[in-house]
């Protein structure tokens, strides 16, 4: 590499000198394979590192919006004149476009007017952490100017997703070195999902991981404005846009505090040098040529960009893709810079994800079943905390002989005590 490191040995774990370490043969039981070889001790508490997966060092964080989230169904309780009771326990957030009249697709809603105080108030709560409300929010909040009959059944299911599940929260935890973490990229789209005008939605999402480490940074969830062809042509207008929008930016500021948090010795970052023209041509066609003010990648920060899509993953392989030459003109996505950023930066990867843990899915599309949306929310670490679902629980039964069951707003401490009593 260009710091000096043998990325090779580094990368398989082997050292540079001839001289081997002397075998440690505790390790090793007395029975022998078929080849004439000690058998290995397998202990499944112990790790391949010697280590035992206790850490101490990790911190954990959870990131509660329960207030937030109440306050938008209060609103929307108090705009439309319903009551509590009219919300129903729902799996997902989303209604199939199946479910729905298509003459009423055409027919005035009754909350057309209020509508945008409350479908931007769930906007909030879905930009801030609650990810898997971003799809449902996002095709409401298009509708705002013309609002049907439809868009007041999708919010009424909105809000009872909502309401049943105002106690989930993101976590997050942190647990190793700057240099030890990656930058993961889920990108992925759908194909025509818009039943008005059959655009494709992409959704991405940027997360740090590592051994210990999984922080979800950004996500985003943007309607294409052009028709596309193919899953394959959305999907390369969804990656294009989570490589421009989200990683690169964030590869080049993890790459900063690599180089902060573990600089490299006698190293120091050199410009790309001029190229100084060879005659008096070269001279006049570059006058307007800017030289770079930063320097070169050097690879220490990694970017991996998962997709679920293989014919996109060998379009960045070659490099091109005469099938889709109308990209450029239609969808106004300049896919050779593209590819060219992905095969010559040093650190973006790119590698198959299978689609059934795809994170970026539940970002572009809202019909799923109820086992594959609570598997995804589970994924992107979306979930109840273990002492409300015992709040929830004691709250549910009957305690005491007044036959009366807990407040709401009560701590587990003052529940136990409670229950004590």
């Amino acid at each position: 590499r260009k710091d000096g490191e043998n990325f090779e040995s580094k990368k398989l774990g082997c050292k540079d000198e001839k001289a081997s370490e002397p075998v440690d043969l505790s390790q090793y039981s007395k029975e022998k394979t078929s080849s004439g070889n000690y058998k290995k001790i397998n202990n499944p508490l112990v790790r391949k590192d010697g280590s035992t997966g206790k850490h101490t060092n990790v911190r954990g964080y959870a990131y509660d919006m329960c207030g937030h989230v109440s306050g938008s169904v209060d609103r929307y309780l108090e705009l439309s004149g319903k009551t509590r009771a009219s919300l129903k326990p729902v799996s997902t957030p989303c209604i199939d476009d199946h479910q729905l009249l298509p003459e009423d697709d055409h027919n005035r809603g009754v909350l057309k007017e209020a509508s945008a105080k409350i479908v931007l108030k769930c906007l909030y709560v879905a930009r801030m952490n609650r990810t898997d409300l971003l799809w449902a929010v996002n095709s409401l909040a298009r509708e705002v100017t013309k609002w049907t009959v439809n868009c007041d059944k999708r919010l009424h299911r909105l809000i009872c997703y909502m309401h049943f599940s105002v106690d989930m929260q993101m976590e997050c935890w942190v647990g190793d070195d700057p240099i030890d973490c990656q930058l993961a990229l889920f990108a992925d789209a759908s194909f025509a999902s818009w039943l008005g005008d059959s655009k494709s939605t992409s959704g991405a999402m940027l997360v740090l991981m590592g051994p210990n480490t999984y922080v979800p940074i950004s996500w985003f969830c943007k309607k294409q404005t052009s028709v596309s062809n193919s899953s394959t042509e959305s999907e390369l207008i969804s990656l294009d846009a989570a490589l421009r929008v989200e990683g690169i930016p964030a590869l080049a500021l993890w790459e900063l505090v690599i180089d902060v948090f573990h600089p490299l010795k006698d190293v120091k970052p050199e410009l790309p040098p001029q190229r100084q023209p060879r005659d008096i041509y070269e001279a006049l066609t570059s006058v307007d040529y800017v030289p770079p003010n930063v320097p070169e990648p050097n690879g220490r920060a990694v970017l991996v960009m998962l997709e679920d899509n293989d014919p996109v993953i060998q379009i960045c392989i070659k490099g091109r893709n005469p099938t889709l030459r109308h990209v450029p003109r239609v969808h106004r996505v300049n896919i050779d810079a593209t590819y060219e950023r992905i095969r010559e930066d040093p650190g973006i990867f790119m590698r198959y994800w299978p689609t059934k843990v795809q994170f970026a899915d539940i970002l572009t599309k809202g019909s799923f079943t109820a086992s594959d949306w609570t598997n995804l929310v589970d994924l992107l670490q979306i979930r109840v905390p273990k002492d409300i679902k015992e709040i929830r629980r004691l709250q549910s039964q009957n305690v005491g002989s007044d036959n009366k069951t807990l407040p709401s707003h009560l701590s587990i401490d003052e529940v136990l005590d409670h229950e004590d009593k």
